[in-house]
């Protein structure tokens, strides 16, 4: 069984709702005094379906009908998670 699109963006939403509101005390984990954020992102391909091609859509350059939708995940880290 598949696991529905919607599932995917509640998660990331949930996700986004405890990164944004993130309360830690940062003081003891500062480089410098200031706190490093680290941006990543990644993407990944997907069957060729319309719902998922009008979601989507190709990569640019890519003609339409001939390669698969792209989808894209930004995320963002916490330096001092990395060492936790």
């Amino acid at each position: 069984m598949r696991l529905p699109l919607e599932l995917f963006a509640q998660l990331f939403d949930a996700v986004y709702r405890l990164i944004a509101h993130d309360e830690r005390p940062w003081s003891v984990s500062l480089l410098n005094g200031r706190r490093v954020l680290l941006a990543d992102a990644t993407s990944f391909s997907m069957p060729d379906t319309p719902a998922l091609r009008k979601h989507f859509s190709y990569p640019a350059g890519q003609r339409d009908g001939i390669g698969f939708p792209v989808g894209k995940s930004p995320r963002r880290l916490d330096w001092a998670s990395c060492w936790e």
